[in-house]
């Protein structure tokens, strides 16, 4: 049935992607050159800004509905994934893997080490089922899991049965060397962590050298677990090992970005007191995204009540329900309510740092938030809490 619904699904989100994936949130990061950097980064994002949550009953999501709800299961997060993809052009580079209860992302290419060798290309892991903020990379996984199957587009499924993979043993079922290695790489790799203290008064240059120290042990430590994974053996102890090393160095990167975004901040500050003018643009763009805004959350929230009225009270089953979701959804999407909320938001890049006047700004662009949450994210909620009273 799990099978069966995923490829459904699959297939229904195939057939399009949407203006707002692939025009907005696509720009949010830079794009590098190369294929498989943008869709590190593209996963990337999502695991720091989606959360994992855990659905009773499954409702069909759109991508713009994830987003939205600022998250959802592992479906959602990978037709989100796939979708985003699909829509800047690399749709033959992204795959899903089927396990018992869940579904994940592939990327073409080995990386790390969780791959699938399907007929004859190389295709590794991307979960992106993470609570916010959970980094993990490509070809990386804390658990170990028999495929079912794969998905590579609308009705191409390929099946997993036979497919071999590493079981979870112990850690003396290791070859001893692997295993001393790893020991070795891990202990030179705690030291330093043990060594770092980062506060408001380290310097670039001392960064620059935590990051120098850091990185060629953190390789080394990578590369001997790696050798491990790639041996057809793993043990809890070793993955525990990893997962703690890898959750201290993520510690240490989020204070050195907490850090550089707050000096960055005051540069920024200083900056703008030595050029004002750059204030008044600010505040003049500012002040004609709100007039859009007011505009389209009047002509569109007339719309959409109208649809919503329209379609709402006649649906009772799941197929329904998800008809007028799609639509009503649909309506948000086709409109530029999303886009000019969130320019509004990039205002503050320059204008939330202004003492005073900024906090009244951010108040402003707060109070358009709860319009839309009114006008359109209630109603949505409403159809999404019977889809899930209808178990559909």
């Amino acid at each position: 049935e799990f099978l069966a619904e995923c490829v459904c699904r699959f297939s229904y989100f195939s057939k399009g992607t949407h203006q707002f994936t692939s025009q907005h949130i696509t720009s949010k990061w830079n794009f590098a050159e190369n294929d498989s950097s943008q869709l590190f980064n593209l996963g990337r994002w999502i695991q720091s800004n989606l959360d994992y949550i855990d659905e009773i009953g499954e409702i069909n999501k759109l991508g713009l509905g994830t987003l939205m709800d600022k998250g959802g299961d592992c479906e959602d997060g990978t037709i989100l994934f796939l979708d985003i993809a699909r829509a800047k052009g690399h749709g033959d580079k992204v795959a899903a893997v089927l396990y018992e209860g869940h579904i994940a992302p592939l990327v073409k290419g080995k990386f790390g080490s969780v791959n699938y060798q399907i007929n004859g290309e190389w295709w590794s892991l991307f979960e992106l089922a993470t609570s916010r903020g959970q980094m993990v990379g490509i070809g990386e996984s804390n658990k170990i899991r028999k495929p079912i199957g794969f998905l590579f587009g609308m009705n191409n499924y390929v099946s997993a049965e036979g497919y071999v993979i590493n079981e979870m043993g112990e850690t003396s079922d290791i070859y001893p060397a692997m295993v001393r290695n790893f020991e070795m790489a891990s202990t030179n790799l705690e030291g330093i962590l043990n060594s770092i203290r980062i506060d408001d008064n380290i310097t670039p240059d001392q960064i620059d050298h935590i990051q120098e120290s850091l990185d060629p042990l953190n390789a080394q430590f990578m590369e001997a677990y790696k050798a491990i994974v790639g041996s057809g053996k793993i043990s809890k102890e070793i993955m525990d090992r990893k997962d703690e090393l890898v959750r201290r160095i993520l510690r240490i990167d989020s204070q050195i970005s907490e850090l550089s975004a707050k000096r960055e901040q005051a540069l920024k500050l200083l900056d703008l007191s030595r050029h004002p003018e750059r204030v008044q643009r600010a505040f003049e763009h500012f002040q004609k995204i709100r007039i859009r805004l007011i505009q389209d959350l009047e002509t569109t929230g007339i719309a959409f009540e109208n649809a919503y009225n329209q379609c709402s009270p006649r649906a009772n089953s799941c197929r329904e329900l998800l008809v007028c979701h799609n639509q009503l959804m649909g309506k948000l999407n086709q409109s530029n309510v999303i886009s000019n909320y969130h320019a509004m938001g990039g205002t503050l890049d320059t204008l939330g740092l202004i003492p005073n006047a900024g906090s009244k700004i951010k108040q402003d662009v707060n109070r358009f938030g709860g319009v839309i949450d009114k006008l359109f994210i209630e109603p949505l909620n409403k159809l999404r809490g019977r889809m899930k009273q209808n178990r559909c």
